[in-house]
């Protein structure tokens, strides 16, 4: 494989999640913390096909909510809600999935990135 090597990640832990809701408050979008990933509803049986994706799409949901102010702010907010004695100085980078999105296509990631 041309000298390349595997890569696993190791000593990470969950320090924060959030969750945009769905609704404003006073006309503002706001975070639920901690959050947790959608639920997934099996369709019941073993095989099926997914329908192509139709309509718009939203790629960067921070960055469209928090237009004007730092697309990572909710993650910051989160930790503070979530693990307040949390040390940023043991912090080699801090993204988002957008970022991390652009990161990876940047470093040559196969597939669709």
């Amino acid at each position: 494989m041309n000298g390349e090597k595997d890569v696993f990640p190791s000593k990470y832990k969950l320090v924060a999640s959030y969750n945009w809701s769905n609704t404003s408050i006073s006309g503002h979008p706001h975070i639920i913390t901690p959050g947790a990933p959608r639920e997934y509803v099996s369709p019941g049986v073993r095989e099926f096909t997914v329908a192509k994706d139709s309509g718009d799409s939203l790629i960067d949901e921070n960055g469209s909510k928090m237009a004007g102010f730092s697309p990572v702010e909710p993650l910051f907010h989160s930790l503070d809600v979530c693990s307040p004695d949390f040390d940023m100085d043991t912090v080699d980078v801090v993204t988002d999935r957008n970022n991390l999105r652009k990161l990876l296509k940047f470093c040559g990631s196969p597939g669709d990135t």
